[in-house]
């Protein structure tokens, strides 16, 4: 069963797909990544429930100019998709559906570190799941604006219009005091060749995480090719089997 699904949070409604193939079965939420929507994430979904395993995709709020949230992506913060996220996964926490012990975190790109914040909120979580995570996100707009008065009020930054609030909350964000309580099982995959956010800043998480496996994909980018992608769903799988 495959069926939209929407949530409501902090008085939006926040739309979702959810797919159910079985009852007490893992269910790994998906968390698109920057400017993106729910629908770049379902072919993973789909791939997973031909295993019996259960999915959530969801759009954060303001999160993409083509997401079908009433929020503004001026509004949209990384704190803002933290209390989407972690909204999600309270819901389905307490859904009857749902085996509480064996919900997996899945994000990509800034859904990847929105993600890695959330489990260490959640530490019940049972495993995380990275797709070329941002985690160079902060520093790398701290390199831009150094101080408050050089932020702007909005700016348009791939196609996204982003407000003041989006660059303040990055202004003081250390990744490393916000991430490294979680000991759950965490797994990282990234391609050699991306430009947005290089494999080398895993470098950074690497003594904070107990339980972490990182996989490079050679000639992959910001965005896997369909082979990348394919290789993605298989570890996903494998992950999800072994814990």
């Amino acid at each position: 069963m495959e069926k939209v699904y929407p949530l409501q949070v902090d008085g939006y409604t926040m739309h979702g797909v959810l797919t159910v193939v079985e009852e007490q079965a893992p269910l790994v939420i998906f968390s698109h990544g920057y400017n993106g929507t729910e629908k770049h994430l379902a072919g993973f979904c789909q791939f997973l429930a031909q295993y019996g395993i259960n999915s959530y995709r969801f759009d954060f709020l303001g999160g993409s100019v083509n997401d079908s949230s009433e929020m503004k992506t001026e509004d949209m913060t990384i704190l803002t998709e933290m209390r989407d996220l972690l909204a999600v996964v309270d819901y389905f926490e307490q859904a009857p559906f749902v085996d509480a012990k064996q919900l997996y975190l899945f994000g990509a790109s800034m859904g990847g570190l929105v993600s890695s914040l959330v489990a260490e909120a959640r530490p019940t979580v049972a495993g995380l799941f990275l797709m070329f995570p941002a985690f160079s996100v902060a520093r790398d707009w701290q390199q831009r604006y150094k101080t408050k008065a050089d932020i702007p009020e909005r700016l348009v930054f791939w196609g996204m219009p982003l407000g003041y609030r989006f660059f303040d909350v990055l202004l003081d964000f250390t990744l490393e005091d916000e991430i490294g309580t979680y000991q759950g099982p965490v797994y990282i995959i990234h391609g050699d060749e991306d430009a947005v956010v290089s494999h080398a800043v895993t470098d950074w998480v690497k003594p904070l995480y107990r339980q972490l496996d990182v996989k490079i994909l050679p000639g992959e980018g910001h965005g896997f090719s369909k082979a990348g992608e394919e290789e993605t769903g298989e570890a996903l799988l494998q992950f999800i089997q072994q814990h």
